[in-house]
């Protein structure tokens, strides 16, 4: 069973993280006033980083040989030849440890400290829509967790399901 993502499969990521954005700020009621702009930028770029080092030490931890790649200037991408599918569900979600750790520490600070750590949480849940859709599109094909991802091309993958388990 092949899995291939397309430039549509990219539109929908991108679709899906800014309605992830704007429905998080609006929910919240967050405004990002001028003066706090770069701290919120900065944090967001630092986000980003350890939300990748966060996926890179799941797959270190579960002893998945991978590569980084920078993708046009925009994008990393962690490149694997094969993986379990436990293992690609348990790395893609890793980041959120860092989402509920962010939200929690907002019940000890201070309030102008709880709002930025609220803007790098929902950022951090948004970006991370790259993650959730590889997971559902990986779950609808997969029907579970008992199986192996195998890449056969940039940005394809096979998928050989376990039948001892269906």
């Amino acid at each position: 069973m092949k899995i291939e993502y397309s430039n549509k499969d990219i539109i929908a990521i991108i679709l899906l993280s800014s309605i992830l954005l704007i429905l998080s700020f609006n929910l919240v009621g967050i405004e990002i006033e001028k003066d706090n702009f770069l701290i919120v930028v900065i944090s967001i770029l630092c986000t980003i980083t350890l939300h990748e080092i966060i996926h890179i030490v799941c797959l270190k931890l579960l002893s998945v040989k991978f590569k980084v790649k920078l993708i046009k200037f925009v994008a990393i991408q962690i490149d694997y030849d094969e993986m379990q599918l436990w293992q690609y569900y348990l790395t893609a979600l890793s980041p959120q440890i860092l989402t509920l750790a962010l939200l929690l520490s907002t019940m000890f600070v201070v309030e102008y400290v709880k709002i930025l750590l609220m803007i790098i949480a929902i950022f951090n849940f948004a970006s991370s829509s790259g993650d959730f859709y590889g997971i559902l599109k990986t779950l609808v094909k997969a029907r579970g967790v008992r199986g192996k991802i195998i890449k056969v091309g940039e940005l394809q993958y096979n998928l050989e399901i376990d039948k001892r388990f269906k």
